[in-house]
């Protein structure tokens, strides 16, 4: 027996009427073969994508690489939330019946445009299943460390410094907790314009934001504000 095929050998006896013993069994050398039905197996071994994190907002993510095994006929892929590329091709969202041992599998989808959030992809080869997950970053309101160069000035007059904002992946707002100086915010290091200026609280951005502020110095001599 070889796998599922099995080779049988044929033997004959001679009755005594023919001059036979009538129990000795004698070799032909004819053989036949009887080959039994094999059960199609189309789920494949199990496979698994590894799931990434702190992924940026809206970015292209690509799973790792996948190889059927397993089968012993064809079978099928299909996809829900995301696309395949199979054996090295394009990516596609459409089934294919045509899978079969050896053939590779990657998946690829658009991550979340909000923070936190989790984009999810299943690839679904005969029944066996497997999700890629991709989840977007944290939003961080927090900036860097920032200092304002202090001034030294005439009694009375207007003193202006601006510190430049960093570390933050989303619009963040700044207000004055105390003192009276007004402040402003721009994407220039440059001292915008007196009308900018005000107490109230405004918005710094992700892309480059100084935030500027203003007081005119102390009446007073060696005063500090």
């Amino acid at each position: 027996t070889v796998g599922n095929t099995t080779t049988y050998e044929i033997f004959v006896r001679r009755p005594t009427s023919t001059g036979g013993d009538g129990s000795t069994y004698y070799p032909t050398n004819d053989t036949f073969t009887v080959t039994r039905s094999v059960v199609p197996i189309t789920a494949p071994d199990a496979f698994t994508f590894t799931d990434v994190t702190n992924v940026a907002l809206s970015s292209t993510q690509t799973s790792n690489t996948i190889t059927v095994a397993g089968l012993n006929t064809s079978t099928s892929v299909s996809i829900s939330g995301g696309t395949y590329s199979k054996n090295g091709g394009a990516y596609t969202s459409a089934n294919d019946n045509t899978v079969v041992n050896g053939n590779t599998f990657a998946v690829r989808h658009t991550a979340s445009g909000s923070f936190s959030t989790a984009t999810n992809s299943t690839l679904n080869i005969g029944g066996v299943t497997d999700v890629y997950s991709s989840t977007t970053l944290a939003s961080d309101t927090t900036p860097n460390a920032f200092a304002f160069t202090d001034k030294t000035g005439n009694v009375g007059t207007e003193q202006n410094s601006s510190a430049l904002i960093t570390g933050i992946n989303t619009n963040s707002t700044v207000s004055r907790t105390s003192g009276t100086a007004t402040f402003a915010v721009s994407s220039s290091a440059s001292t915008p314009a007196a009308s900018s200026f005000s107490s109230s609280a405004k918005t710094v951005n992700t892309s480059i934001d100084y935030v500027h502020v203003k007081q005119n110095a102390s009446t007073s001599y060696s005063t500090t504000l």
